[in-house]
């Protein structure tokens, strides 16, 4: 099974001169916990969780309306391709210690994988061997 299997093609971003105030009203408004930060060329180049807002800017009492998406976003931005197996995506995000891998193909923004997704996949999985374990 491949990623493009399983990730969610319906991807909200944020563009990094945003502020983080506008941000956090995007990922409330969209129920979202992330997102891929892009550029005025519409090209990915950070991403922003809210882990990243609570621990930079809200435990340290700075105002959201004060500070840009790109004073905090993480810049490097671990990327997958379609075709990588849900099995290297679950490496990395082990390895890399993240619940959401960026899913880019060439250089074009389209979709996001995360735990979720992932963990559905093996529960939808685990149904479907029970069922057919049932049957014989």
């Amino acid at each position: 099974m491949n990623v493009s299997d399983l990730m969610s093609r319906e991807t909200v971003t944020i563009d990094s001169a945003e502020t983080v105030k506008k941000a956090a009203q995007v990922m409330a408004d969209n129920q979202k916990g992330f997102l891929p930060v892009m550029n005025k060329k519409q090209r990915v180049i950070g991403v922003l969780s809210n882990t990243d807002i609570i621990d930079k800017v809200v435990s340290n009492n700075i105002d959201p309306e004060s500070i840009l998406v790109s004073d905090i976003m993480t810049y490097y931005v671990i990327k997958v391709g379609p075709e990588t197996s849900a099995t290297e995506a679950m490496e990395l995000m082990r390895k890399h210690r993240i619940k959401r891998l960026v899913v880019m193909d060439n250089h074009d923004l389209i979709g996001v994988i995360s735990t979720n997704d992932l963990l559905d996949a093996v529960l939808n999985h685990k149904k479907e061997l029970m069922s057919m374990a049932l049957r014989l």
